[in-house]
């Protein structure tokens, strides 16, 4: 299955770079040797890091207010 479809990066991919130390979309992207373009596929690499135990999203980190 294809997590980014503009890059065609796989959930193996994303995978493989969150094992490898990645911690957030823009070090996966790096890791795989690709850009972000439009960016849509953040939210699911997010969802996948934190799958994994990595921090939450930098918005999560956030009080309310």
């Amino acid at each position: 299955m294809y997590i980014c479809n503009c890059n065609g990066i796989s959930a193996d991919k994303v995978n493989a770079a969150i094992r490898a130390g990645c911690s957030n979309p823009l070090d996966i992207y790096t890791d795989c040797g690709k850009q972000p373009k439009c960016g849509r596929c953040m939210e699911r690499m997010w969802d996948m890091l934190a799958k994994e135990g990595v921090l939450p999203r930098p918005t999560e980190l956030l009080s309310a207010e």
